[in-house]
């Protein structure tokens, strides 16, 4: 047996609407489908499910998700383009290795965008 990917995540947030604009936005995710309560957005094969939640389901503690990038330098292509999305970078770590920024969605979930250097 084996794993093909991760088909979907799906994350609680307080403004269905608001959240979907910025994950459209920010990563050009597009909207796939929806049902009472919540919204399917592509991003690649995959699906990020956004569901509407009261304040006291959505916890950020302890949780973030990242995605690839194929180099440092595209990497630093996403830092310039989430600052001209007034989205404020919080931490930067790494090397030319392998490194990774984070930043915050408007409901404080911790988003990583993370390049490693395979060695072949």
């Amino acid at each position: 047996m084996e794993m093909k990917g991760i088909n979907h995540f799906h994350i609680s947030v307080s403004d269905l609407e608001q959240s979907k604009k910025f994950y459209c936005e920010v990563f050009g995710m597009e909207e796939a489908f929806r049902i009472p309560q919540f919204i399917f957005l592509r991003c690649g094969k995959d699906l990020m499910t956004l569901k509407e939640g009261e304040d006291d389901q959505i916890n950020t503690e302890g949780f973030h998700f990242g995605f690839d990038v194929n180099s440092h330098d595209e990497m630093n292509k996403w830092k310039d383009w989430l600052k001209k999305k007034n989205v404020s970078i919080d931490e930067e770590r790494g090397d030319k290795n392998g490194a990774g920024i984070y930043f915050h969605d408007p409901d404080g979930h911790t988003i990583e965008i993370y390049f490693y250097k395979e060695s072949r």
